[in-house]
């Protein structure tokens, strides 16, 4: 269940680069999470908080 949290992705990116220890593989699965992640944060955003424009 943890490694499915918004910031896990981000850690394990970070680890591995200091570590030089994940594999392509790894890596995608790490980017392809964060980016549904960010995804799905960017679509809320946009439906739940409408901005108006200033008058």
């Amino acid at each position: 269940m943890c490694e499915w949290a918004p910031l896990t992705p981000v850690v394990d990116l970070v680890r591995a680069g200091w570590t030089g220890g994940m594999g392509a593989g790894e890596a995608l699965t790490a980017l392809a999470t964060a980016a549904a992640w960010t995804a799905l944060a960017g679509w809320t955003v946009r439906r739940r908080f409408p901005w108006e424009p200033r008058r």
